[in-house]
């Protein structure tokens, strides 16, 4: 015997989570635009995988911001900026 009463336990098994969100922007943007990009990964990759991808994109893109201009004086415009193409990576890290 746990914790956990034997009936609940029952009814712990049938649940499933299913969210709802009934913006417009989720309905006729966000859920097409998930859905066809489902596709182009393999079933095998796990979820977290891509997550965890995502997480080193944005730091390898924190670190290469760091790496050419580490006290931002760009944005103070004390100095130049750092090269165009890194601009690039943080536009492909936000999609």
């Amino acid at each position: 015997m746990g914790y956990i009463p034997q009936h609940t336990l029952d009814n712990l098994k049938k649940y499933a989570y299913k969210g709802v969100d009934k913006s417009l922007v989720s309905r006729y943007v966000l859920n097409p635009f998930w859905t066809w990009l489902v596709t182009l990964w393999p079933t095998w990759v796990a979820p977290n995988t891509i997550t965890l991808l995502g997480l080193c994109m944005v730091l390898v893109n924190f670190a290469t911001m760091l790496y050419y201009d580490p006290k931002y004086l760009a944005e103070k415009g004390d100095a130049d900026g750092p090269p165009q193409w890194i601009y690039f990576t943080r536009v492909q890290v936000a999609l």
